[in-house]
């Protein structure tokens, strides 16, 4: 069975409708979701309406691909292009600041306002840069004194951070089964034609998808991109005479 053979199965198919489908299982063998919000998800795809998706985040759905491929990112330290243009994909979640250069650190200039406000401070000249405003509340309040208010701000943040992360997460499994579907589209007429192509994979200018485009021309990689949630390497065929 050649490469078009697994993708597709078979001769006897409607090209877009048989492209989303096969695209669409093949990203969804790593997720776990309920039939219905599955059934949902592939008829958005089907309507073009990915983009609305509201229903998947808080379904309680699993991606194991993400989560391994985060946990290898996380340790190599080095994320791909959309894990970063969705920082809450790459990054920690806001952590209780345990001492007061922490906590400075941590509070934005209006958070800072508010606390030398409630706390009635009046530093003289008025504070007009952050620096000024650490220093106003470092001269005149101890880490005790606004621990519990920044426990409250990081509390806030964490929510924060965990909603966009899933509709991060989200938007990185809608991109990643779109990619699939269009490398299904692109070969499906060759697959037809019974036409034998030279593949050579491209890059967008990311050093990590630049890494696996390396592999998969040298041959150590089965298989067409993506080669991992949210991979953009696109793929040139050659028609072989």
């Amino acid at each position: 069975m050649g490469i078009f053979d697994f993708l597709f199965g078979g001769k006897n198919h409607n090209p877009e409708e048989e492209a989303i489908k096969k695209a669409f299982n093949q990203v969804m063998i790593g997720v776990v979701v309920s039939d219905e919000v599955k059934g949902k998800l592939l008829d958005s795809f089907l309507s073009g309406q990915e983009d609305e998706i509201d229903y998947l985040a808080n379904s309680g759905w699993e991606w194991s691909d993400f989560d391994a491929w985060h946990q290898m990112f996380s340790e190599k330290k080095e994320w791909p292009y959309m894990w970063q243009h969705y920082p809450q994909l790459s990054e920690e979640p806001p952590k209780q600041p345990e001492n007061m250069n922490a906590a400075l650190t941590f509070l934005t200039v209006s958070d800072m306002k508010k606390i030398i406000k409630d706390h009635a401070i009046k530093p003289r000249p008025g504070p007009k840069k952050r620096a000024d405003f650490e220093k106003a509340i470092e001269f005149s309040l101890s880490f005790e004194d606004i621990q519990l208010y920044v426990s409250r701000i990081v509390d806030s943040r964490c929510l924060t951070y965990e909603i966009k992360r899933e509709k991060a997460k989200c938007k990185l499994l809608v991109h990643t089964i779109s990619m699939t579907i269009s490398k299904c589209r692109n070969f499906a007429q060759y697959q037809d034609m019974n036409i034998s192509l030279n593949l050579e994979a491209w890059d967008a200018g990311c050093p990590v998808e630049r890494e696996y485009a390396k592999k998969f021309n040298r041959g150590d990689l089965k298989g067409l991109p993506p080669f991992f949630p949210g991979d953009r390497t696109s793929i040139v065929a050659d028609i072989i005479d």
